[in-house]
């Protein structure tokens, strides 16, 4: 088995390769496959949809859609019920919040790409601690892929300054940080 697997792997890579290499023939594989890298990495971003989750299930939400320059929320918290978000509603039960400034996107990419936010992996889980602080974050890029982040009392090394830039994008503080004392 563990034969066949490399045997897949060094096909994958001999084919990644030679079409690399097929598309320009001055241009070496390994630049080739570092041009596709930074396509990926610039990829526009068309909305931002982050999750906090209560007992396992979708309480507060945010949408960013890019495209319209627009920002959504939801909080299905309501004291002690918990009312989940009614996706066949106008705006998928969103609520506006308000318009963004391009301007402000702007800086807010400039922000995130120095972040390294497209670098952020795609889960971060203490294993040690049960209960506490559940969220996501989807990505979507405009060419309709997304990339998937999530965590459960644990976050990115740079959680709080990417709080900031989109504290500073919306107004409102979007990733909630909750610690063992919290």
């Amino acid at each position: 088995m563990k034969k066949c697997l490399s045997y897949i792997i060094l096909l994958l890579a001999f084919g990644l390769l030679a079409a690399c290499s097929n598309a320009d023939p001055k241009i070496a594989p390994t630049q080739a496959v570092d041009e596709i890298k930074s396509e990926v990495e610039t990829m526009e971003i068309d909305d931002l949809y982050i999750c906090h989750y209560h007992i396992f299930r979708p309480c507060i939400e945010y949408k960013l859609d890019f495209v319209n320059q627009t920002f959504w929320s939801y909080n299905g918290l309501n004291g002690t019920k918990f009312a989940q978000r009614d996706h066949s509603l106008a705006n998928e039960g969103f609520g506006f919040v308000k318009d963004l400034d391009g301007k402000a996107i702007e800086d807010f990419w400039a922000q995130a790409e120095k972040l390294g936010l497209n670098e952020w992996g795609e889960s971060y889980i203490d294993s040690e601690m049960e209960g506490g602080h559940q969220w996501s974050m989807t990505i979507t890029y405009s060419d309709g892929s997304r990339k998937q982040i999530s965590g459960s009392n644990q976050y990115p090394e740079n959680w709080a300054e990417m709080n900031a830039a989109l504290e500073s994008l919306t107004g409102e503080s979007l990733l909630i940080l909750k610690t063992t004392a919290n």
